[in-house]
């Protein structure tokens, strides 16, 4: 019995988690990036985060940097001037 006790706490647990809303994380995504920069500031770490490790850490999927800079090039591209 305390063993079907236990899965259904995971599993309220799981199910109170916001962090595993993708639409929470759709909207939160830029505060957990500044909240990550902050922090690293505070402890004067100053250091590269791997890319992987601040998907992991703000709760995105690995290539979301990747994506983000395409995003930038296709908005800057058309911006840019000809030479």
């Amino acid at each position: 019995m305390q063993e079907k006790d236990k899965e259904g706490a995971e599993d309220t647990e799981d199910a109170e988690d916001v962090t595993l809303n993708q639409e929470w994380l759709d909207e939160n995504t830029d505060r957990l990036l500044a909240w990550e920069l902050l922090r690293r500031g505070l402890m004067v770490d100053y250091s590269e985060i791997p890319s992987q490790k601040l998907c992991d850490n703000i709760g995105v999927p690995k290539n979301y940097v990747f994506n983000v800079i395409k995003r930038a090039q296709k908005v800057c591209k058309p911006n840019r001037p000809k030479h």
